[in-house]
């Protein structure tokens, strides 16, 4: 299952500095616009090119604070919107707003597509692996069956028409690598509502890129 480190709730500030390449003048260059920074606790690099300078350097700082607002909001612990599903676990339907809606009913359907192998809801059994931080004995075989079943993808529900999350009691979302896929799709989308066609955007080893851009041709590669 996806593991989700307890310290997330400690990490979510994303501290990002642009690094734009030299121009001659200020307009379309031929040499990608760049940023890196950080974000979920891990590297982040973007480069857009095709656009004028001050252009593309605007729709960066949009998509990586887009990246901020979804880590936030999607932090299993803190005052985000998953923080409050799991404080709330058993207790009934939660209402839930379209983002959130959103990455747990893609969440549900990948765990329901590995069979139950990658999923939002394996924050019990990482603790007990020491995944989370580190452990002084293996896990009892009760343990280990309380955190499977804590795990099952039937756990959680999300309700489209109602706008609501149900987590059942004892199951706590968490699934940091689905949540960073989700955040990079979304803050691509960011990208081309800007008019940006070529993009590239990496956080730690999740890449995507739209356009001429690739991971082959990344800027930032010597």
């Amino acid at each position: 299952m996806t593991s989700e480190p307890r310290a997330a709730a400690t990490t979510l500030a994303v501290v990002c500095w642009l690094t734009v390449a030299p121009a001659v003048d200020s307009g379309v260059s031929a040499n990608p616009v760049t940023a890196t920074g950080v974000a979920f606790g891990q590297v982040v690099e973007a480069a857009v090119t095709g656009l004028e300078r001050e252009t593309a350097k605007e729709a960066i700082r949009r998509a990586v604070a887009h990246l901020r607002d979804i880590e936030r909001l999607l932090a299993p612990e803190g005052s985000g919107a998953v923080a409050e599903i799991n404080a709330l676990a058993g207790l009934g339907p939660v209402p839930a707003d379209e983002l959130t809606l959103g990455f747990l009913l893609r969440a549900s359907q990948f765990c329901l597509w590995s069979e139950g192998t990658h999923g939002p809801l394996g924050s019990g059994l990482a603790r007990l692996w020491g995944l989370d931080k580190p452990v002084s004995r293996l896990p009892l075989s009760a343990e280990i069956e309380d955190a499977v079943a804590s795990a099952r993808c039937s756990n959680l529900l999300v309700d489209l028409p109602a706008a609501s999350v149900t987590l059942a009691e004892g199951s706590s979302i968490g699934g940091r690598h689905l949540a960073i896929g989700f955040a990079i799709d979304r803050a691509i989308e960011e990208l081309k509502s800007a008019g940006v066609a070529s993009a590239l955007l990496r956080v730690g080893g999740l890449v995507r890129a739209i356009g001429g851009l690739s991971s082959r041709s990344a800027p930032w590669k010597p």
